[in-house]
C-alpha cells in the first residue's frame, strides 16, 4: 500500500524461512533489506540469521514482541523476547539490537540499524512490541535526528579478491556477484579468506576472531549516538528503568512522582558508559517490563547495575499511568 511513497519494493514469501533466505540473497547481490515477525516467525529466521553471522551478510530483522510462548496471546503485547534477541542462533556471532520507544526512535533506529548492518557485515534486530508496531501515530520528519547512509567498504579491484579478507577492524571489502576478474563464494562453513570451507584449528580461531574484530570498532562507533535517554527529574534520586514502548507511561507516571526516567536505546552492545552516567546518584531504582522473569532487570544487574525493585506485568496488558503510579507507590515510599 505505502511501497511506492517511499520507495521500497515489499515482498511477501510463503514463510519465514523463505523470507529470511531471501533477505540473505538480496543483500549478497548488494540490495539492502529488512525482514520482519513476531516471535514464532522469529524464530524460523534463527537458522538464517546464524548463517548471516558467519557468512558476514548485512541483514536486519525486526521482532515485534507479544505474548508468548507458542503461539501465546498473539493478539497481546508483551517484552518477553529481549533475552532472545540478544542470544538467538548457534555458535557466536555479533548482533546489534536496537530498541525504539516510539515512533521517532523507530523511525531513527531503524536507519541506524540498516548503517550498522551494512557497514560492519552484521546482523542488526530492531526489537519492538505489539503496542508500538500495531498502533497509529504521526510526528514531524524535521524534528528527528538527521542520519545520513553509510556506504559499505568495497574491495579495491587489486589483486586476487579474497570475500573474507583479513583486516584490521575485521570488516572485509565487499563486491557483488558479476564483477569482473572476482569470485564471490558466501560459505556457511567456516573458512578462509577466499570462502572456501576449511577446518582447520589455526584458521578457524583466527576466522572466529576477525569476525569479533568488529565489536570494538562498532563500540567505538556508537560513542557518537545517543544510547541511553533521561527524562523526568535528572537529578532525583529515584528512577524508573524502561525499554521499549513503556516509555510513554513510563514518563508521564515519573512527572507526577518527581522521579527520572532512564531509556536504553541500545540493548547490544550494552552501552556501560552511558548507563552510568544516568545511575549517577540513583539510590532507589524500579524497572518496569512486561515479562514475568525480569530480563532488562537482570541484564542491568549482570553489568553492574542495582536494580532495587521489579514491576513486572505479563498478562498481556499495559499499565495507565494511574495503576503504574499506584504500583510504584507500593514499592518507593
Amino acid at each position: 500500500k505505502h511501497a511506492n511513497r517511499f520507495g521500497l519494493k515489499v515482498v511477501h514469501p510463503e514463510s519465514e524461512l523463505s523470507a529470511v533466505m531471501m533477505a540473505l540473497g538480496f543483500a549478497t547481490t548488494g540490495n539492502r533489506v529488512a525482514i520482519g515477525s513476531s516471535g514464532g516467525g522469529f524464530c524460523l529466521f534463527v537458522e538464517g540469521l546464524s548463517f548471516a553471522g558467519i557468512g558476514e551478510i548485512p541483514t536486519v530483522a525486526v521482532l515485534s514482541q507479544r505474548g508468548g510462548p507458542g503461539t501465546g496471546l498473539p493478539t497481546y503485547t508483551g517484552q518477553a523476547d529481549l533475552n532472545f534477541a540478544i542470544h538467538c542462533g548457534h555458535g557466536d556471532f555479533i548482533k546489534f539490537v536496537v530498541a525504539p520507544g516510539d515512533c521517532e526512535e523507530a523511525f531513527y533506529l531503524s536507519a541506524l540499524a540498516l548503517n550498522m548492518a551494512w557497514k560492519y557485515q552484521i546482523v542488526s534486530i530492531i526489537l519492538i512490541d505489539k503496542i508500538l508496531s500495531e498502533s497509529f501515530y504521526s510526528f514531524d520528519i524535521k524534528l528527528v535526528k538527521d542520519i545520513k547512509e553509510e556506504k559499505e567498504i568495497f574491495w579495491d579491484k587489486k589483486g586476487e579478491y579474497k570475500r573474507y579478507q583479513y583486516t584490521e577492524n575485521g570488516v572485509s571489502p565487499l563486491t557483488y556477484y558479476g564483477e569482473k576478474n572476482a569470485v564471490v563464494k558466501i560459505n556457511s562453513y567456516e573458512h578462509c579468506e577466499f570462502g572456501l570451507a576449511a577446518e582447520d584449528s589455526e584458521e578457524s580461531k583466527k576466522m572466529q576472531e576477525k569476525r569479533y574484530k568488529k565489536l570494538k570498532s562498532l563500540e567505538k562507533d556508537l560513542e557518537k549516538y545517543e544510547l541511553v535517554k533521561v527524562y523526568g527529574n535528572s537529578e532525583s534520586k529515584n528512577a524508573i528503568i524502561c525499554f521499549g514502548s513503556t516509555k510513554g507511561v513510563c514518563i508521564e507516571a515519573a512527572i507526577d512522582l518527581g522521579y527520572k526516567v532512564i531509556q536504553p536505546l541500545i540493548l547490544n552492545p550494552f552501552p556501560k558508559k552511558e548507563m552510568e552516567k544516568a545511575f549517577k546518584n540513583v539510590s532507589k531504582a524500579v524497572c518496569v517490563e512486561y515479562n514475568i522473569t525480569g530480563q532488562l532487570s537482570n541484564m542491568l544487574k549482570s553489568n553492574g547495575f542495582k536494580i532495587d525493585f521489579n514491576i513486572l506485568r505479563y498478562d498481556g496488558r499495559t499499565y495507565s499511568v494511574e495503576e503504574l503510579k499506584k504500583e510504584i507507590s507500593k514499592v518507593i515510599k
